[in-house]
């Protein structure tokens, strides 16, 4: 499997502070991974330094070249990040101009607003809006310029868990068609939504593995003061008292589970 993202000995330090220690991990082409930690682990440094923003020591390659000064220019072409606070760096005055400064295909920016329910937004002013709307146009931005590595970091937190779970299934139908998505969050439940998770503490990559594998490591999460998701949670209880067999993340298939 092709890797879209690779970190070899990856040091960075951010005054007297090291926060990458020697790191090293790929992330391959098509998946959804899932980024976690505590508070000051690094996890939106890997969103700055795959982007060029800050320096460090080791070697980074974005879709197999070394991001280096002279190509970051090139290289950003197949990356679009997401911020929390995206929305300062809008340049035009209402949606559909932003939107345009992004698309490389204007048929997309159509299919893109439906899909994300932003489509009666196009002629307002990008300062009428609220923050939650401003984050699904930033989400929109990233999206039609068709980028092969999409970097959430905290670029949904202002949305209610209704319209969150809406995007997810829609990220997830954009990770089914090849796009390969980094979420980077400090909300454990966020991690059910992609395919693979890592886990950052003290400068150093903790776990990169499957979505399932790493619920399992219940001991790890109580060490690191992270919470598992409430079903895995429920469901390593019930595994305790041999109620259930297996971690079952579908509501409906673990209460069959449960009643068999």
């Amino acid at each position: 499997m092709t890797n879209i993202v690779e970190f070899k000995n990856v040091t960075l330090n951010y005054g007297e502070k090291k926060i990458f220690d020697k790191i090293s991990f790929n992330i391959a082409e098509g998946s959804f991974v899932t980024v976690i930690g505590a508070n000051g682990c690094g996890k939106s440094c890997i969103a700055y330094v795959l982007y060029g923003i800050l320096p460090y020591l080791g070697s980074i390659k974005l879709v197999d070249k070394l991001i280096a000064e002279k190509n970051i220019d090139k290289l950003r072409e197949n990356i679009s990040i997401v911020f929390e606070e995206s929305s300062s760096l809008f340049i035009a005055e209402t949606v559909l101009d932003e939107l345009a400064c992004s698309a490389k295909d204007k048929k997309d920016i159509d299919y893109i607003t439906k899909k994300l329910d932003i489509a009666h937004l196009l002629y307002r002013k990008l300062s009428s809006l609220s923050c939650g709307e401003q984050q699904l146009i930033s989400l929109a931005c990233a999206l039609v310029s068709k980028p092969k590595l999409l970097v959430l970091d905290g670029a949904l937190n202002m949305l209610d868990m209704f319209n969150k779970n809406k995007i997810m299934k829609f990220l997830n139908q954009c990770n089914k068609r090849g796009l390969t998505i980094i979420h980077i969050t400090e909300n454990s439940e966020d991690i059910l939504y992609g395919n693979q998770v890592m886990v950052l503490d003290n400068g150093k990559v903790i776990l990169n593995d499957p979505l399932k594998k790493v619920l399992e490591q219940e001991k790890m999460f109580t060490k690191l003061h992270l919470n598992l998701p409430f079903m895995a949670d429920l469901c390593t209880k019930l595994k305790y008292y041999n109620i259930i067999s297996k971690i079952e993340l579908n509501k409906v298939r673990l209460v069959n589970s449960i009643w068999k």
